[in-house]
């Protein structure tokens, strides 16, 4: 099969796991057990990339292949991390950290560990620092998408900034969310984490209403934020918040959501988000991942929220703003990026062409790129 297939091997990749793990040629099922949970990490089908990673940490072990098991236990956690299963994730990069011998791999895998700090206001709240750096990137996400939502970019830019992500009150390892928490709420929450960091002012990334957001504090608090990245960020300039908080206006949204019928409604929900072919994969796995939330947590999302509205804010906004968004956004329609762009000072604005809500998926290279250079401009002054 090697010989016949040499040009495409990725094709056969898990055949050829298969008859190496059945032949106990440890190396090579090992290897390539591993290449199948990268081809599966890449077409974004995260358990059965955990399914191969296994099989592949099984034949490294029994093969007593160190350096091996240290790669398996790398992808493994970046796997889990993509699934939102972080202390998985971290399990997994401190079993690797163990078989690191050389400096520059230990700093590499303790970077995409998942650092966990809590602070207390008015209640608990819980957020994790990535990387390391001399910029600090604030990524907010709405609610309900989940922090494995920007894993994608994380596992990218974690080697050269420090990234720390917030589980909002609500979700993950934070307190639940009290009755009447409107994004204002949330943005004070998100004050007081910046304000416990060493590392003000930071640039803050928002993933639609996560860069809703990010504007207000920025007008709020201007000393905090360095500088926003808006992703797919709604403006609310059509004046009707309700627009957004129905799946392109589906019939039964509005009767499943007045019911309580949590399920019902992210089901409506999510494939305006995971929209893109490629990312099927992921679909079900974000469906997953949000049910898991409390109900309440989930309704207060799709609750009107005049909070949202940024039309009298925008002009008020002092820092660099750079707004990107997907030509295919079926969530949040394109032209709310030219509105954000032409009526914040000075924002640019960057669009990645065909893709939709969530380009730090299918467009993850682009997107970094772009980030990147942003930043050095930000920090250049220019």
């Amino acid at each position: 099969m090697e010989q016949l297939h040499g040009a495409r091997l990725d094709e056969h990749v898990e055949r050829l796991a298969a008859h190496a793990t059945a032949g106990e040629l440890w190396i090579e099922a090992a290897r390539y057990h591993r290449r199948a949970a990268e081809k599966a990490k890449d077409r974004y089908a995260y358990p059965t990339g955990l399914a191969s990673c296994a099989r592949a940490l099984e034949a490294a072990d029994r093969g007593r292949l160190e350096n091996e098991l240290r790669d398996c236990l790398v992808m493994a956690g970046d796997l889990h991390s993509l699934c939102g299963e972080l202390p998985q994730a971290n399990e997994s990069y401190d079993r690797a950290l163990g078989l690191a011998r050389e400096p520059s791999s230990r700093a590499t895998i303790a970077n995409k560990r998942h650092r966990s700090h809590r602070l207390d206001r008015n209640g608990t709240l819980v957020f994790y620092e990535h990387g390391s750096g001399p910029d600090t990137l604030l990524v907010m996400n709405p609610i309900v998408y989940g922090l494995a939502t920007f894993q994608p970019i994380i596992e990218d830019l974690c080697q050269e900034f420090r990234i720390i992500t917030v589980d909002l009150r609500g979700t993950g390892a934070s307190d639940p969310l009290p009755e009447g928490y409107t994004l204002r709420d949330h943005m004070e929450d998100v004050r007081v984490v910046i304000e416990t960091l060493d590392a003000t002012p930071v640039i803050g990334l928002g993933l639609s209403r996560g860069g809703n957001l990010l504007i207000k504090l920025a007008v709020a608090y201007p000393r905090l934020l360095r500088a926003i990245v808006t992703i797919g960020t709604p403006s609310f300039a059509a004046g009707d918040v309700q627009d957004y908080r129905t799946p392109m206006r589906q019939d039964g949204f509005a009767e499943a959501f007045q019911q309580g019928d949590v399920e019902t409604v992210v089901r409506m929900f999510m494939p305006t988000i995971v929209s893109e072919a490629a990312t099927r994969d992921v679909l079900d796995l974000l469906v997953a991942q949000c049910l898991k939330l409390p109900p309440e947590t989930l309704l207060s999302f799709f609750r009107l929220d005049p909070e949202c509205n940024l039309v009298t804010l925008l002009e008020h906004v002092q820092v660099p703003v750079l707004v990107t968004h997907g030509t295919h956004d079926m969530r949040v329609p394109f032209e709310e990026a030219r509105y954000l762009a032409e009526h914040i000072p000075g924002a640019r604005l960057h669009a990645f062409e065909g893709l939709g809500h969530l380009p730090i998926f299918t467009g993850r290279r682009e997107f970094c790129d772009v980030l990147r250079n942003f930043v050095r401009a930000v920090t250049a002054g220019t």
